[in-house]
C-alpha cells in the first residue's frame, strides 16, 4: 500500500521525507489505523510516525500530535535535516536516479498501452466469434430447416469454437430469430 499523495500534507512528506516519491504506508499501517480510531486523520499519524521513528508506537504519535506548533516544527526540521544528510547523491547518481524514474514512468505508460491493446483484441475476437457464428447459422436456416445433421453440426461448431449460451442467443437475435424459432425450425 503506498499513498496517493492526495493532500498538501502528505506531498509534504513525501517531498521531504522520501525524495517526492510516493511513501509505502504498508510498514505504518497497524498504527495508523489506530491512531485513525482514536479520531486522528492519517497525514498527522503519518507525519508524527515519520518525525518519531516509530512503526508501532502510538504513546510517540500522540505526543507528538499534541505537541505546540512551534515544537512540532522543531522537531519535524530536525527530522528532516537528518534524513537530508543520510543521502547525499553525486550529480551522476541523481541524473541516474532521474533516468530511471523517467524509464519507470515509460515502462507504466508502455503497460497501460499493452492494456488496452489486449482488451481490444480480446473484444475484437469477441466480435469476429460472434460475427462467425451468426455467418454459420446463417447458413444452416437458410433452407428454414434444420436437420437433424444440422442440429448436430452446430452442437459440435458451439463446442469447437467455445460459444456460449449468451453468444448463441446474441447471434440468433442478430438473424431475428429465438431459441424457440430455432426449436421451431428443428420441427420441420
Amino acid at each position: 500500500m503506498t499513498s496517493t499523495g492526495s493532500s498538501k500534507k502528505l506531498q509534504k512528506l513525501e517531498d521531504d521525507f522520501n525524495g517526492g516519491d510516493p511513501i509505502d504506508l504498508t510498514p505504518y499501517q497497524n498504527v495508523l489505523a489506530m491512531a485513525g480510531s482514536m479520531g486522528f486523520n492519517t497525514e498527522d499519524a503519518l507525519e508524527a510516525a515519520i518525525i518519531t521513528g516509530t512503526k508501532d508506537n502510538l504513546q510517540l504519535i500522540t505526543d507528538y500530535i499534541f505537541l505546540g506548533p512551534d515544537d512540532k516544527k522543531k522537531r519535524y526540521d530536525k527530522k528532516k535535516a537528518e534524513s537530508q544528510k543520510d543521502i547525499k547523491l553525486s550529480p551522476e547518481q541523481e541524473k541516474a536516479i532521474e533516468e530511471l524514474k523517467k524509464f519507470h514512468r515509460e515502462i507504466q505508460q508502455e503497460q497501460f498501452k499493452i492494456n488496452q491493446l489486449e482488451q481490444e483484441l480480446t473484444e475484437r475476437q469477441a466480435v469476429t466469434k460472434l460475427e462467425k457464428c451468426v455467418e454459420y447459422l446463417r447458413g444452416i436456416i437458410a433452407d428454414e430447416v434444420i436437420t437433424d445433421a444440422e442440429t448436430q453440426a452446430l452442437e459440435k461448431y458451439k463446442q469447437d469454437n467455445n460459444i456460449d449460451e449468451q453468444t448463441y442467443v446474441e447471434a440468433l437475435s442478430k438473424l431475428d430469430l429465438t431459441l424457440m424459432d430455432v426449436t421451431d425450425l428443428q420441427k420441420k
